[in-house]
């Protein structure tokens, strides 16, 4: 510096120097990798991605997820349930000196999840016969995925695993229970779907009147018959008990049915009534149901305003599946004599049955009618 001030010893003065440091300007960069878990992935694996920095300084981090913000100012991130095609990156702010710019980001890593979908059915029933065999059960296909198959009830024999359809056949005790279908893929095990399935015995056996399938030869009750002769409660021969014919159908009327049960008839009931529907109950003496040869199977109770048989089992009340080489049906007779101190002159009865009851079987209960007249 020169100075312009009078009376200065020295018109010129020097300053102390500054050494200048100059710095290089530095580019800072992050790259993350997996440091727990492996990519190909499975649901349910946690993954740990780690940041190394470079250039950072003492840097921040800010995790990304399909570039959406996610987890904490840390080194590391983790997540165990990653979707297939997710994308992890990282975004790193530098504090080192002559950074620029100040943030990078790093190569994104494209996640691949090998669980598969939860399986959707396609086919399936959720109610079954007992005995039902060939019942189909399907849910969608996916190239490459195996489907494991399990029943938690009983009964149920399954074909065509690990295919994404079976089929199962179910035994005569077949129980209640819940079909699983689990998809895996890859090593990787995906959400099982799960139906509830009923089994039960078929409802469609029944009993309807067979009745107009005696011969001729046989009285045809629609006319006026002596009741005196059909008062005698000790025989079942024609002439001592009026019959009727019924038949009991394993499968209803066309005989079919989904289970192989064969149908048991224990207990049956009927109403007798005149053609007012009042009930004429007092005027049986004595009912009883027999085979076609006059077997006695039961004997009737009267029971309020009904005639009741119980305990029955057995092969003369049994009709047999036509799956399991039967007919299908079973010919019972029901006879009836009449008590001669209340027998009304002229009065038409009608004898329908009004409740039944079977073994492994549910019934339709048939409103059959047998009318019959006494004098």
């Amino acid at each position: 510096m020169t100075t312009s001030a009078t009376c200065t010893t020295a018109p010129t003065a020097t300053s102390s120097g500054i050494t200048m440091t100059v710095n290089a300007v530095v580019t800072p960069s992050v790259s993350i990798s997996i440091t727990t878990g492996a990519n190909p992935t499975c649901t349910g694996n946690a993954l740990t991605f780690t940041a190394t920095p470079t250039n950072g300084g003492t840097p921040s981090y800010q995790w990304k997820l399909n570039g959406g913000n996610v987890g904490t100012n840390s080194t590391t991130y983790s997540n165990s349930s990653l979707a297939d095609g997710s994308v992890i990156s990282c975004v790193m702010t530098s504090t080192a000196t002559c950074a620029s710019p100040t943030t990078a980001t790093s190569s994104g890593i494209t996640i691949t999840n090998n669980t598969p979908a939860q399986p959707t059915f396609t086919t399936s029933s959720t109610s079954v016969a007992l005995g039902q065999t060939g019942v189909v059960y399907t849910v969608s296909n996916v190239s490459g995925v195996s489907y494991a198959w399990s029943y938690s009830g009983s009964g149920a024999t399954i074909t065509g695993a690990p295919s994404n359809s079976v089929t199962i056949d179910f035994s005569t005790s077949a129980t209640s229970g819940n079909l699983s279908v689990t998809p895996s893929y890859l090593g990787c095990t995906g959400t099982a779907r799960v139906i509830a399935i009923t089994a039960a015995a078929s409802n469609e056996s029944n009993v309807v009147d067979n009745t107009p399938s005696y011969s001729s030869t046989t009285p045809e009750f629609n006319i006026n018959p002596d009741y005196i002769n059909f008062i005698d409660a000790t025989s079942t021969t024609t002439g001592k008990m009026i019959p009727m014919k019924l038949k009991i159908q394993d499968g209803g009327n066309d005989l079919t049915d989904a289970d192989k049960l064969n149908t048991i008839l224990t207990g049956i009931k009927f109403t007798v009534r005149d053609h007012l529907a009042a009930n004429q109950l007092a005027q049986i003496k004595t009912a009883i149901l027999t085979t076609s040869a006059g077997t006695v199977i039961a004997t009737a109770s009267k029971v309020g305003t009904e005639l009741v048989f119980t305990g029955m089992s057995g092969t003369n009340v049994t009709a047999v599946d036509v799956e399991n080489a039967g007919s299908g049906e079973r010919i019972i007779h029901l006879r009836v004599s009449f008590e001669e101190t209340q027998v009304i002159d002229n009065t038409k009865l009608v004898f329908q049955v009004s409740g039944v009851n079977s073994w492994q079987q549910q019934f339709y209960i048939c409103s059959s009618r047998w009318r019959r007249c006494s004098i």
